[in-house]
């Protein structure tokens, strides 16, 4: 086992957990947070309007740290990950799923990384654990390694996952928190915020598990990642011109018309007007 974050930089952290309707995953990562060599100060669960037992499985917890709030409405992970940054009091922010876990290591890895480059933003690669044909399955996902200024590269393809984010919490108020309007890919809109204004560090240590479950995510629903994609550019749409170049920007507008192939509907259908018709005139431009 790794040696536990060096004598010196010991800052406090707060756990964000967005849920809705995880009774059946939501103490599984609370546990997982529970158990770090590195313990967190905050555990705050933000709940999302669930009307299952969610609550009351946090609450039967009998955990000093933990704070359950909850939102009168099903208002979306963004807007519950920022009601928890908000009710916090740490130094520093770290994110998890409901649906998902932490590694034992997460956090003392992550505060190794920061106190090495000194810088705000960290994150790491994790595991994908799949549930297929009645087995288990763990792969190691390892994504692009950058480290610094890492706003060209994060314009270019997005390389970081909530749950191995870790941020000081001035950091997210100075980007005005994360952006409840984004349909998908939010972590990719909130790392491009980020990039503008800080550094970050890479923690090479896989410091969770992504439980992939057959059901419907965010991430499987084919039309809102799509739209999730094309939100996220036009947002910051100058940004990708001048930073990462026409190239990138015709990149990501193919990826998302490719992923509305699989999708028929009228409205669709305009949308990928468009879409070609914004190619065109990046391949004119060229």
């Amino acid at each position: 086992m790794r040696e536990k974050n060096s004598i010196g930089f010991k800052p406090t952290v707060a756990v964000v957990i967005p849920t809705y309707n995880r009774e059946a995953h939501i103490e599984n990562a609370i546990r997982s947070v529970q158990n770090q060599t590195y313990p967190p100060h905050e555990i705050i669960v933000s709940d999302d309007g669930s009307t299952d037992s969610t609550e009351t499985i946090v609450r039967n917890m009998n955990d000093h740290r933990i704070l359950f709030i909850s939102s009168s409405g099903n208002r979306g992970a963004q807007a519950a990950r920022n009601a928890g940054i908000k009710a916090a009091s740490s130094e520093w922010i770290a994110f998890l799923d409901s649906d998902d876990e932490w590694l034992p290591n997460r956090l003392t890895d992550s505060f190794d990384a920061a106190r090495n480059r000194s810088v705000g933003v960290v994150y790491s690669n994790f595991y994908q654990r799949r549930f297929l044909d009645g087995g288990v399955s763990d792969l190691l996902m390892n994504p692009e390694i950058h480290e610094g200024n890492v706003l060209k590269p994060i314009l270019r393809k997005s390389f970081v996952s909530f749950p191995g984010l870790t941020v000081r919490r001035d950091h997210l108020f100075e980007i005005g928190l994360l952006d409840e309007s984004i349909r998908s890919w939010q972590e990719w809109d909130t790392c491009i915020r980020l990039a503008e204004k800080f550094e970050f560090a890479y923690s090479p240590h896989p410091s969770f598990i992504w439980n992939w479950h057959s059901g419907e995510t965010i991430s499987k629903d084919v039309l809102r990642d799509a739209m999730g994609i094309i939100q996220i550019v036009l947002k910051h749409y100058q940004l990708f011109l001048s930073v990462a170049g026409k190239d990138v920007l015709y990149l990501h507008f193919s990826a998302a018309l490719n992923k509305l192939q699989q999708v028929d509907g009228e409205n669709v259908e305009l949308l990928r007007v468009k879409i070609r018709t914004a190619l065109m005139q990046l391949g004119n431009n060229s």
